[in-house]
């Protein structure tokens, strides 16, 4: 099965070593996947989502997670 990187699906931004990409679209839904880089996800305003295998993360407006290497999310 073909994994598509999250970062073609949503806007980005490179720089050496770090892309940044952003998505403004309220209610809108990650597909469970994985990436091979660190996913750090700061939420501006709102109220966020984020599901793992283990568990699942409801972040606030200000909020900030991490997400490991080769971790299944969405």
């Amino acid at each position: 099965m073909e994994t598509t990187s999250q970062h073609e699906i949503i806007p980005s931004i490179q720089y050496t070593g770090i892309t940044i990409a952003y998505a403004t679209t309220p209610g809108g839904y990650f597909p469970l996947h994985w990436h091979e880089e660190l996913e750090m996800i700061y939420l501006e305003s709102g109220q966020m989502k984020v599901k793992i295998p283990s568990k699942s993360v409801l972040l606030e407006q200000g909020d900030c997670i991490v997400i490991n290497t080769n971790i299944l999310h969405s």
